[in-house]
């Protein structure tokens, strides 16, 4: 997604493209008509990378770009330790006053079925409840570095949360509970459940899981109305049980989707 969004971006030339495995490299450079670098030249060469890497790189990689004084957009997620993120967003810090910008890759929250619903979320009156269930395959890269989905799939429900109005949000404290059985590597839950009350006395609850057929869903519920989510398996919006506006029809209003 990131390559042809720069390929085809007229305010941007790709440096070129680099990975662990050069034939890989290679073979996506061909599709873009561009070159495969290391990536020391891939530093050399450009003002900006996206790292697009398994997770558990993403701590180096990030501060050895920032440290050239190159501008990073990194993938989701950050990366797989709470240590290690805390660490980037400091280094993200100290770069913003160098000029250097650090950013995160959080396109789902662009995506048009979010930016409809968080439309009609500000209609829906004092928040209740706010219910998120995301199921998804577990990654490759999910080896005993990552301990459950709440590093995976965590991230992009961090994105769905962005509808609830910033007024129902304030005060907001939650605790991570994992009751999903153990897989082979005994570090590793294949569930997770993420709750959260607010001091308004609104309780949010995030379930997440690897395994099953998938199912990226998300319900918030107010005083006046009810706004649902599905982003997959079948993209829409719904308010009070009525379906709103297809996602074809919103791409066609709001063209492109934007990813920044």
């Amino acid at each position: 997604m990131h390559l042809l969004g720069i390929a085809h971006d007229r305010r941007a030339q790709l440096s070129g493209i680099c990975d662990t495995d050069l034939s890989a490299a290679s073979e996506l450079a061909s599709l873009v008509d561009s070159t495969s670098l290391t990536w020391g030249e891939c530093l050399d060469r450009s003002d900006l990378v996206v790292i697009a890497t398994p997770p558990d790189t993403h701590a180096e990689l990030v501060a050895d770009a920032l440290d050239r004084g190159r501008h990073v957009l990194v993938e989701t997620p950050l990366t797989t330790s709470a240590a290690d993120s805390a660490a980037l967003v400091e280094l993200a810090g100290h770069a913003a006053d160098e000029g250097i910008v650090a950013a995160y890759g959080a396109n789902l929250r662009h995506s048009p079925p979010m930016l409809q619903a968080a439309d009609r979320a500000v209609g829906v009156g004092p928040v209740e409840h706010l219910g998120v269930a995301v199921v998804g395959p577990r990654p490759s890269w999910a080896g005993p570095a990552v301990g459950d989905p709440m590093v995976d799939l965590g991230p992009h429900v961090g994105a769905r949360r962005d509808a609830v109005p910033r007024r129902d949000a304030r005060g907001a404290a939650g605790a991570v509970h994992r009751p999903g059985r153990r897989t082979d590597d005994t570090r590793r839950r294949d569930a997770a459940r993420l709750e959260v009350r607010t001091t308004g006395e609104h309780f949010w609850v995030l379930d997440l899981s690897w395994g099953g057929e998938p199912d990226w869903s998300a319900q918030l519920a107010g005083e006046r109305h009810v706004v649902r989510i599905e982003l997959q398996p079948n993209p829409s919006v719904e308010v009070d049980g009525l379906p709103v506006a297809p996602v074809d029809e919103l791409l066609r209003t709001r063209g492109s989707i934007p990813v920044s």
